[in-house]
């Protein structure tokens, strides 16, 4: 039964040895996924100003550019809020370290089954880091829609403020 319970916490502990790779992954798609948005956002607001160069344009393309702009920026705002609701630290379970040395005072009982104490403990914990990490993959797929319209709406400026500058 001792071996039959170690395999089952191999399994739980690698899993959830996983779900911390997963973690890392997600995390690390949304910094650089922000990242990317706001060196597109700093690249446009340097095209789009030189663009309308000298002042000379009419006020009707001026006041696009700048409406694009602002839709570029709340947009980039949205995505920084949202890119934290994945990156955020969030509550789990964890194994107390105490457990550990209330397991040792049990390891010379014979009618107390620490492997398999320990595998319910870790399953607990595994559950709480798959929980967290669901929220985290739903809030990175909101925050990639979120990062298209980033970079859409700084495409749309810089078209604008071209455009303004050919035929303005």
């Amino acid at each position: 039964q001792y071996d039959q319970a170690k395999v089952v916490l191999d399994l739980v502990l690698r899993d959830k040895a996983q779900e911390f790779q997963i973690t890392e992954r997600l995390d690390s798609k949304a910094r650089n996924q922000a990242t990317l948005a706001g060196a597109w956002f700093a690249a446009a607001q340097v095209v789009a100003i030189n663009a309308l160069g000298d002042g000379k344009l009419a006020s009707e393309w001026v006041a696009l550019v700048v409406f694009g702009a602002a839709c570029a920026a709340v947009s980039l705002a949205l995505l920084f809020w949202k890119s934290r609701e994945v990156w955020g630290k969030r509550d789990e379970a964890e194994t107390p370290a105490d457990a550990f040395i209330l397991m040792l005072r049990h390891v010379e009982e014979p009618d107390v089954d620490i492997v398999s104490n320990l595998v319910r403990q870790e399953q607990a914990v595994l559950k709480s880091r798959r929980a967290n990490n669901k929220l985290r993959a739903d809030a990175l797929g909101a925050a990639e829609r979120i990062w298209l319209v980033v970079l859409g709406s700084g495409l749309a400026e810089l078209i604008i403020a071209l455009a303004a500058r050919a035929y303005g």
